[in-house]
């Protein structure tokens, strides 16, 4: 069986963290795995940004170490004339996850400090990133991975028994079946919907909850993310956009709703061992309706790189006059959005029949 081809895509911020990957890389070599970094090569007669491309091109895996540096490289952030070899590497990087249609198999997020975490490039912040600041496990998991094997030995299957059924008793109340706090909401006035997109296809695009008052609205995510964390990762929040005319609504408009994935709401707290009661559930969801100028593709472009990346990050923003100023550091990563039309809804039972008057 042939080693592992692992190449480490990094930025030289000091000697230090230098000589921290290049310590990583040899550890890595001594450990069986085929590792390569520029800091092995004097000057590639190709040309850095061919020999950058050939590598990506014929590893295995990639290590993307993330640090605050990189990922300001990466999203062209930095200082001009500053990183260019990591702003091609990164540019490199998202068109492979981009031909690769966001199943991401080669690309390793990796931080050498706890600190760097929320410096992980946004197409990478949905994979398993590994910790080695510390000395322990997370490198041995790594050191797994990249020779192909399961984090843990998986035991043989055993013969079915029957099961009795589950039980629930634990009365948790309203708040694990809705993300809508009624008195947030209405403090908050929810104004309307805007569409952010990097022209650049370098991330996944935006879709900004924009409200009339700012403390409220940053309430309604501070508590969404205490509950489902910087990713949505059982699409637990529900959103849908519903086209199609609606009664007594002007023509062309659409609708957002913004709800709760019952389902699987019930599936994490199987996963995490929690008893949600089964009968008398109760929810609560919010519809606006959007009324684009005549001709507007902000939607169908939102949709349209939706696709592509297979995500998008929904962000709180308050609108001050005729300024919209955005809430980033809020944001929620989520995969799922719903596209529907009106004349798809046909009963009450439908979880978007409340578009509807």
């Amino acid at each position: 069986m042939q080693p592992a081809k692992v190449f480490i895509s990094y930025t030289h911020e000091s000697n230090d963290y230098s000589d921290l990957v290049l310590k990583l890389a040899n550890q890595l070599r001594h450990d069986g795995i085929d590792a390569d970094l520029d800091q092995y090569h004097h000057s590639p007669p190709e040309g850095w940004p061919r020999w950058m491309d050939q590598r990506i091109t014929w590893a295995d895996l990639v290590l993307v170490l993330a640090s605050p540096s990189y990922l300001a490289r990466v999203m062209g952030t930095e200082q001009p004339g500053k990183g260019l070899g990591i702003r091609w590497e990164g540019n490199l990087i998202y068109q492979h996850l981009y031909n690769a249609g966001s199943n991401n198999e080669k690309f390793i997020p990796v931080v050498l400090r706890k600190s760097d975490i929320p410096s992980i490039p946004m197409p990478l912040q949905g994979s398993t990133h590994y910790s080695l600041e510390e000395p322990g496990s997370e490198y041995q998991a790594l050191l797994s991975r990249c020779r192909g094997l399961p984090r843990t030995e998986k035991p043989p299957l055993g013969k079915p028994r029957p099961l009795g059924v589950k039980n629930r008793k634990t009365d948790v109340g309203l708040f694990f079946t809705s993300f809508i706090s009624v008195d947030a909401w209405n403090k908050a006035k929810w104004a309307g919907c805007a569409f952010l997109h990097d022209p650049a296809l370098r991330e996944p695009p935006t879709l900004a909850l924009v409200f009339g008052d700012q403390s409220a609205a940053e309430q309604i995510f501070q508590d969404w993310r205490q509950r489902l964390g910087p990713l949505d990762a059982y699409n637990e929040l529900r959103i849908s956009i519903v086209v199609g005319d609606v009664p007594n609504r002007p023509h062309g408009g659409y609708s957002v709703h913004i709800g709760s994935n019952i389902e699987n709401i019930y599936k994490r707290a199987d996963d995490e061992g929690i008893d949600l009661p089964l009968p008398h559930v109760m929810t609560v969801s919010r519809v606006h309706y959007m009324t684009p100028s005549p001709g507007s593709t902000n939607l169908a472009l939102f949709r349209k790189r939706f696709e592509q990346f297979g995500s998008y990050r929904l962000i709180p923003a308050v609108k001050r006059g005729n300024e919209i100023v955005y809430a980033d550091n809020l944001a929620i990563h989520k995969r799922h959005i719903e596209f529907r039309n009106v004349r798809d809804i046909s009963s009450l039972n439908d979880p978007d029949s409340c578009v509807l008057p």
